[in-house]
């Protein structure tokens, strides 16, 4: 839903952030980072879900990313001081998102000896 959002739509989703376009390139550039990229990242996962091989290296990808994009927003808010819903409800969701791949890589073992290994 987001991916095509930012596809079709971008000023939908940068307008509730509180951006506009005047110019054709930040349109498309929009239209890249939050269409493309997303929707690139969403086939990754759907991709990885179906196969128990690449569970973790999904689980790493999408806690990466957003714990990444968490931390960036983090730095924005210090910096400019917003305190806006739309700012920091979207880093809730997104150490939420950060949490919830820790803990699940944490239950697969990704941080230790594999499930199996070291017990007797």
């Amino acid at each position: 839903g987001f991916g095509l959002l930012g596809l079709f739509a971008p000023e939908v989703i940068l307008g509730s952030a509180g951006i506009s376009f005047d110019a054709s390139a930040g349109v498309t550039e929009a239209r890249t980072m939050y269409g493309g990229s997303q929707l690139g990242l969403a086939l990754f996962f759907f991709w990885a879900a179906g196969r128990a091989a690449f569970h973790v290296p999904g689980l790493v990808v999408g806690g990466l990313y957003m714990g990444g994009a968490a931390l960036a927003r983090a730095f924005g808010v210090f910096v400019t001081g917003a305190t806006d819903f739309t700012s920091i409800s979207a880093m809730v969701m997104e150490l939420g998102a950060t949490g919830i791949a820790l803990i699940s890589l944490w239950q697969l073992g990704a941080f230790g000896a594999a499930k199996g290994e070291g017990e007797a």
